[in-house]
């Protein structure tokens, strides 16, 4: 990644405007409500590289369990718009008045973890609110190394997009690492 003068990356440039108009263009229809998600893991083994590889991997299998409760067949080309969205970053604390637990923060090269905007279709076979079946569900869905989850509203798109991409935008994390669900169709690998 090349840096500017101001230590943002060029990367940051696109994340940060990208994410939230991503936000308000799903917001401003019927269709999505928006919601901020938090993944926070156990302590993984491995470089920094592989941690984060193997947090995709999580991300990607609690995605797969979590989308069925939207659409029966959510690998389907027409199950698309019935399951939700996810636009996740790589993520590490920072210095701020609520301080992080020194669990959290001592584990996996400073406390990466990932978080982002997640698109929630108003329209599909989940009927409920998102944020209580998360919690009600939460030994279901951590797993894989996942400790916790959380999910609010967005109330804020900018204020999020700034949040989500902060690591992004201080070089502190490469941009490869940024997690889009679902992922297409054609890049779902074939039934086993």
């Amino acid at each position: 990644m090349y840096s500017s003068r101001n230590g943002y990356t060029i990367a940051s440039s696109v994340w940060t405007p990208g994410c939230r108009q991503w936000i308000e263009d799903h917001a401003s229809t019927d269709w999505w409500s928006p919601f901020y998600i938090n993944f926070m893991f156990e302590r993984l083994p491995g470089s920094e590289e592989a941690v984060l590889g193997q947090m995709r991997r999580a991300i990607e299998k609690f995605y797969g369990r979590f989308s069925t409760r939207f659409d029966r067949t959510p690998r389907a080309e027409g199950s698309q718009r019935h399951i939700p969205r996810l636009l996740l970053f790589p993520d590490k604390p920072v210095p701020k008045r609520e301080k992080a637990s020194i669990r959290e923060v001592s584990i996996n090269a400073g406390g990466l973890h990932y978080n982002g905007p997640m698109m929630i279709p108003r329209y599909s076979r989940f009927h409920g609110c998102v944020i209580g079946h998360l919690q009600e569900k939460q030994q279901a869905y951590a797993r894989n190394g996942i400790s916790r989850i959380h999910a609010k509203p967005i109330y804020d798109a900018s204020g999020i997009a700034d949040y989500a991409c902060k690591t992004i935008r201080w070089n502190r994390a490469d941009q490869d690492d940024v997690l889009i669900l679902p992922r297409s169709v054609s890049e779902l690998p074939g039934p086993d």
